[in-house]
């Protein structure tokens, strides 16, 4: 009996490539390897049940898309912006070491963009907006640019305008032409500092407001789950704004989803959550009411030994489509042995669908597929995500 098609999914006539689901893990000794996941495979998965042990795995389809080695003693960054993936040395040690890599995922072209700003705070955001410099763009043009945020060492209190220790900067990258080349720069964005002190929060969620140009970032002190609260920066405006001592209810990134009118994302315990998008303007005393949210009644991490799970990360996939890609240690893998070339770790790829109940509750939708393979780890550093 032939595999049933996913109901929906349009097969690339020659108009437009078809989308895949790119994953990036530390498979090898000497740095990442990025795999290409068909979406077909993914949609039209048999397994549809909630069975957590490892029968059944997989080994993802090979050779890899692309091999990257890993700079020493330097966390690796990775950002998906149109259909190509960046990746960056989180720092910089010599003056002369190398630009950032740029992978096109169309063409399969390796590029050499430029290298990060110095003291980069560990947030990627793809949003519309301005740049460094305000440029017209016809109106048939509706190109994301991505931002990060660095942070500036005052070395004194008295030196920043509200008495924080390291301010925090935004930074934009400027691409004239589709292909990275010398004409990549980041640019500084003319904005006064970010209202958080960078010594004292750390980012934990964003979000891109519907509106296209604002981006809404949660924080959280950096010594503890307390303090911190939400910010938001208008890219067009180049305004900063703080929202109050509330969070955003997910972690990483939260996706806009027009079907729900909502953020989606994932939190910490494994539920699926979808927060209203937060009014982008403020009102008197510049503050914002929390927004109404919701999560899912069941969580969507899978079951087992808290101790093997290792990390998971949720990718929109348009057309309230959602993927969740969950890394473990094997449950019949020794945990001193589970690094290494013994595939003693497992990816699980569940894609799902969110909606709501009569009764007005957040549902995963029936048609829950999941994929899941057996993989190589090397590092303590986990998987990344791409739908491109």
């Amino acid at each position: 009996m032939p595999k049933r098609r996913r109901q929906g999914y349009r097969c690339n006539c020659g108009k437009r490539p078809r989308k895949h689901l790119y994953v990036v893990l530390d498979d090898w000794d000497k740095g990442f390897s990025v795999h290409k996941l068909d979406a077909l495979s993914l949609f039209d998965s048999d397994s549809d049940d909630d069975d957590d042990s490892d029968r059944g795995l997989k080994r993802l389809p090979g050779p890899p898309a692309v091999r990257i080695t890993e700079a020493q003693h330097s966390p690796t960054l990775f950002a998906g912006i149109g259909s190509c993936i960046f990746v960056a040395n989180k720092r910089q040690y010599s003056p002369e070491a190398s630009g950032a890599l740029v992978y096109d995922t169309e063409t399969a072209a390796m590029s050499v963009g430029p290298r990060l700003p110095d003291n980069p705070c560990c947030v990627f955001v793809a949003a519309a907006g301005g740049g460094g410099e305000k440029k017209k763009k016809p109106k048939r043009e509706k190109e994301k640019t991505l931002y990060t945020l660095a942070t500036i060492n005052h070395g004194d209190r008295t030196q920043h305008p509200s008495g924080h220790l390291l301010g925090v900067s935004v930074h934009a990258l400027s691409a004239p032409s589709p292909v990275a080349s010398a004409e990549w720069t980041w640019e500084t964005v003319p904005a006064p500092l970010a209202p958080f002190d960078g010594n004292e929060e750390k980012v934990i969620a964003y979000a891109v407001h519907p509106d296209g140009r604002t981006i809404f970032l949660s924080t959280r002190d950096r010594t503890s789950w307390h303090g911190g609260g939400t910010y938001s920066f208008d890219t067009e405006r180049r305004e900063w704004r703080s929202h109050g001592d509330w969070k955003l209810p997910f972690t990483q990134e939260g996706y806009f989803e027009r079907e729900l009118d909502a953020w989606v994302g994932i939190d910490d315990d494994g539920y699926v959550c979808a927060c209203q998008a937060a009014a982008s303007g403020t009102d008197g005393d510049g503050a914002t009411a929390a927004p109404e949210w919701k999560k899912t009644g069941q969580k969507l991490f899978r079951k087992g030994d808290p101790e093997r799970y290792l990390r998971a990360t949720l990718t929109y996939m348009g057309n309230n489509e959602f993927c969740l890609v969950e890394s473990v240690i094997r449950e019949d893998v020794s945990l001193k042995r589970a690094y290494g070339d013994g595939h003693g770790c497992a990816l699980h790829v569940t894609v799902f669908g969110l909606k709501y109940s009569r009764e007005g509750e957040l549902q995963a939708t029936l048609r829950r597929t999941t994929s899941s393979y057996a993989v190589c780890k090397y590092r303590l550093s986990s998987h990344v995500s791409f739908w491109m």
